[in-house]
């Protein structure tokens, strides 16, 4: 089996991110400038058979954020 030395990866921006950004900007940070600190969900890539042609389909590698990815000190 061959190293994998690179593997793309798609973003996903659920939802509940924008609207947790939104709040925040609002109600707590107003117009400062601050930095916020922000965790996301990296998850590796897999492979699952295809149930019509029987061959191996890769699926990538997903990084995911939400709105519980804010820091406890904002909510």
């Amino acid at each position: 089996m061959a190293v994998v030395q690179f593997a793309q990866f798609s973003s996903i921006v659920q939802p509940t991110f924008w609207h947790e950004l939104s709040r925040l900007k609002l109600e707590v940070l107003r117009l400062s400038e601050e930095t916020v600190s922000l965790t996301a969900t990296y998850s590796t890539g897999r492979t699952i058979k295809d149930r019509n042609t029987g061959q191996q389909v890769a699926l990538g590698c997903n990084i995911t954020v939400g709105g519980e990815g804010f820091s406890e000190g904002y909510r």
